[in-house]
């Protein structure tokens, strides 16, 4: 007997009905096998089944039944083959419908809620990525039977994208691109500069010098030929130039406008003895020196900014030239520090090291009236006054009797000093026998008790200056002099 079924799949519960202690079952079924005692297959293709069964007893004892294509499905059958297995999204398959037999039509179903009736072929896309299953869908003659052909396409994508960190800013302006798309392993920029250039950095620093609407755009592709690209828009605006008057300055107790301009809006620091913050020509009374900065914007909100200084004059600081006496080549502190941004203007200017300094020095060779004149640049004060300085014409030479070179700090050096003297012409040293172990045309270079590199004797030395006089006369002494220790 057989088991005939017009259709597939055929589900079939198998039962042993053998005698006897039976604990081995060893089924075939077609080309497959099972040791369960009532084993359920399933017969997928159109065929004839062989099925045999052997059973074992607990003592050992073995018996087996076949029989011939006992179990026989029929049904329609066909095969199909599809042009790739993996594409990307968008892409077209192709679906063939190679061999068929017992079919009477046929349906193709994409596996996307998509279908087809009939066609010896098939194109499909897909807007989803992932694996998907395709089925054709068999039909006999009857209607009564339906069976599915199963295969599966696997579907892929990449999504090109990116970020700009601010997509809008002002020239020159440094703009931060970081690429963010997905499935990629090739990707392109192109800035909108004229470099555009591949790149293996996921991250790209840009700088625009000029303003302008720039389309950025990122290309991307795989392995398998997915492709997407991403444009997105970056305005770079023109940034204001901040123009404003120079330093300035005003008399205590007054005010002074400064003025900016190069911008719509304007918003002035600090706000301190300032009438308005928000105009380009605000009124300013600060009481002591102050900068002022100003941030000049526009309607881009990009902004520039400059600064004012305002210098504020004070009253002059009380002070007292008086009047002295001075010998011929000495000198004297002149001062008269009225304050801050003043300036001095000495008369005559001989004998000063720096006729248009507060606190000049003076080295007058005669008696002299100095007349001050002190004044600022904003015309706020003016102050007059003179000093008189008495020179009197004295004139000595000499040098010391003795030193004592032994770094006590006292007397280490002997020097020729004296008063008016103008020039040093020779200070000269001898020892006692007449060798000279020092000399020196500086007043300011003296005898330490070194000669050639050693400590000299305590013992008397002759030394012999001459120098010349403010008067233009030359003084000459001969002396001897002691070297202590």
């Amino acid at each position: 007997d057989t088991l005939i079924s017009s259709c597939y799949p055929l589900e079939v519960q198998f039962e042993d009905t053998s005698a006897g202690p039976i604990v081995n079952w060893d089924w075939k079924i077609g080309a497959n096998f099972s040791v369960l005692e009532d084993p359920r297959f399933v017969f997928e293709e159109v065929g004839k089944f062989d099925i045999s069964l052997r059973v074992t007893t607990a003592f050992g004892c073995t018996d087996s039944i076949f029989k011939s294509e006992y179990i026989q499905t029929n049904g329609p059958e066909a095969t199909f083959s599809i042009d790739k297995d993996t594409a990307c999204v968008s892409n077209l398959f192709n679906f063939t419908l190679n061999t068929q037999r017992n079919v009477d039509s046929y349906v193709w179903d994409f596996g996307d809620g998509n279908t087809q009736s009939g066609g010896i072929t098939a194109s499909h896309s897909y807007k989803t990525t992932g694996k998907i299953f395709i089925r054709l869908i068999l039909s006999d003659a009857s209607g009564n039977c339906k069976v599915s052909i199963l295969d599966s396409v696997n579907i892929y994508d990449v999504l090109a994208d990116f970020t700009i960190q601010n997509d809008t800013g002002c020239a020159p302006y440094t703009a931060n691109f970081v690429n963010t798309s997905l499935n990629a392993n090739n990707f392109s920029w192109n800035f909108d500069q004229g470099q555009g250039f591949s790149s293996s950095q996921d991250e790209e620093n840009i700088l625009y010098d000029t303003p302008g609407r720039y389309f950025i755009q990122l290309a991307i592709n795989s392995t398998i030929g997915c492709i997407d690209t991403a444009v997105k828009i970056l305005d770079v605006f023109k940034r204001p130039v901040a123009l404003v008057s120079g330093d300035t300055g005003l008399c205590v107790g007054q005010s002074v406008q400064l003025n900016a301009g190069g911008g719509d809006f304007y918003a002035w620091s600090p706000d301190t003895f300032i009438n308005d913050i928000t105009i380009p020509n605000p009124v300013v009374d600060p009481t002591s020196k102050i900068r002022y900065l100003v941030e000049v914007s526009n309607s881009t909100t990009c902004f520039d900014t400059a600064s004012i200084l305002v210098e504020v004059v004070q009253e002059p600081n009380p002070f007292s030239l008086l009047d002295s006496t001075l010998i011929i080549g000495e000198t004297y502190q002149l001062n008269a520090n009225a304050g801050r941004i003043f300036n001095y203007r000495w008369s005559p200017p001989d004998g000063l090291n720096c006729p248009t300094c507060s606190n000049p020095i003076a080295i007058p060779l005669q008696s002299t009236t100095y007349y001050l004149v002190i004044s600022d640049d904003f015309g706020c004060f003016t102050v007059r006054d003179t000093i008189q300085i008495d020179v009197e014409e004295k004139y000595s030479l000499d040098v010391p009797k003795a030193f004592s070179p032994n770094n006590d700090g006292i007397n280490d050096v002997i020097y020729a000093r004296g008063w008016g003297l103008k020039e040093l012409i020779a200070f000269k040293i001898y020892n006692r026998f007449g060798e000279l172990v020092f000399e020196s045309t500086e007043f300011d270079h003296g005898w330490n008790g070194i000669y050639k590199g050693k400590e000299q004797n305590v013992e008397t030395y002759i030394c012999t200056v001459e120098a010349l006089t403010f008067g233009d006369k030359v003084l000459t002494k001969t002396m001897n002099i002691s070297l202590l220790r």
